[in-house]
């Protein structure tokens, strides 16, 4: 199995295979936001694990996957 066939098999059995071009785009804008909400949080401030656990489970809770 070569590189394009691993890839392609992998879009086939993705989850987001089905979702239209501007259903991935919110779904990535909704995850850089939380990403970014994390990273300067962890940057900028002295941060517990429960305020990241939060974060996460905030960012998989909104997600619509």
């Amino acid at each position: 199995m070569g590189v394009y066939d691993f890839v392609e098999k992998r879009v086939e059995d993705s989850i987001y295979s089905n979702y239209s071009k501007k259903d991935l785009v919110i779904e990535v804008e909704h995850l850089h936001s939380y990403l970014d909400r994390l990273y300067n949080l962890l940057e900028h401030k002295n941060v517990s694990l429960a305020e990241v656990k939060a974060i996460v489970m905030d960012a998989l809770y909104e997600s619509r996957v």
